[in-house]
């Protein structure tokens, strides 16, 4: 798994490797990936690059959520 059993650890070799075979098999382009557990962050990356722009990704890069509102309006109203 990706926490080791006995430091409590995240094993960062197997999340990078899981990551870069999950972009192939899905052909994505960019991701910024943070893995949270207890409120620390044990993990934050950000791999390949920004679509639109061609620049890397980071931890950092800020996402538009798109048509995701209209998620959040819909359970709102209910």
């Amino acid at each position: 798994m990706f926490f080791t059993q006995q430091k409590r650890a995240i094993d960062t070799i197997i999340i990078k490797k899981l990551i870069l075979q999950t972009f192939n098999e899905k052909d994505v382009i960019g991701a910024s990936i943070i893995i949270v557990k207890n409120e620390k962050v044990y993990f934050e990356k950000g791999f390949n690059l920004i679509k639109k722009s061609g620049s890397k990704m980071t931890p950092k890069t800020a996402f538009g959520i798109a048509s995701m509102t209209k998620y959040f309006t819909g359970f709102t109203i209910m």
